[in-house]
Parts: C-alpha cells; structure tokens; sequence
C-alpha cells in the first residue's frame, strides 16, 4: 500500500518500517484549521482542498477536491466516510 502518488519517471520513494503510518507522511506541504463546531476540519495542500467533518463519534466524512492546477491537470471531486474500528 502506498500514499504517495506514482508518476511515470519518478523514483518511488522507499517503504517504511511501519505502512500503517505511511499516509501520515506529506510529500507536500499542506495545512488544516477546526472549525468553530469543532466538527468540522478544512485544509488545503498544494493543488486541493479537504473538509473532513465529524458526524458521530465513530465516523467521519472527508471530501478532497482539486481543480486541475497541479502537477496531473486532474479535476477531482470525491466524499466517502470512514468508520473507526474499535479494537
């Protein structure tokens, strides 16, 4: 499993020692803000922007969209919602 986008032509960047954090890894700079519902998180990285919002408290939805400025040219606009698993 990777999180890092793959280019044709560009080196893949080398595994981790632990792939359950390798998305905590940015290949970008990014920043987020919590909103003043304290549900609601937005951030923006280089080509896109994310919502991320509470709607219990096992569950989030997050939105990303970006609109074709990056390095891809791709427009992208995508919602799922994910659901903790308590172990």
């Amino acid at each position: 499993m990777s999180c890092f986008p793959e280019f044709p032509g560009t080196p893949s960047p080398p595994p981790l020692p632990n792939p359950l954090f390798e998305c905590a890894i940015a290949p970008e700079p990014f920043t987020w803000a919590i909103a003043s519902d304290n549900k609601t998180i937005v951030g923006a990285d280089v080509d896109g922007y994310f919502r991320i919002t509470l709607v219990s408290p096992d569950r989030i939805e997050k939105c990303y969209t970006h609109n074709g400025s990056g390095p891809t040219q791709s427009i992208v606009a995508a919602c799922y919602m994910m659901d903790r698993i308590k172990r």
